[in-house]
């Protein structure tokens, strides 16, 4: 059973991470390579979805 919570950690802190790097690229993408607005939005609505989803998530399954 502790293996599972441990793996429940990994996953929510891998989803985390790849929250962060989604909302960094669209940042990224809006100031260095000007990629399309849509483009951009998305990347950052992304990334912050799954951060969010993550923290939500934690919160009421893990604490």
């Amino acid at each position: 059973m502790d293996y599972l919570i441990l793996l429940a950690y990994l996953l929510g802190l891998m989803a985390t991470l790849a929250g962060v790097s989604s909302i960094a690229y669209g940042f990224y993408g809006m100031t260095v390579k000007k990629f399309n607005r849509s483009s951009i939005l998305f990347s950052i609505v992304l990334g912050t979805l799954m951060v969010a989803v993550t923290f939500t998530l934690f919160k009421v399954f893990c604490v």
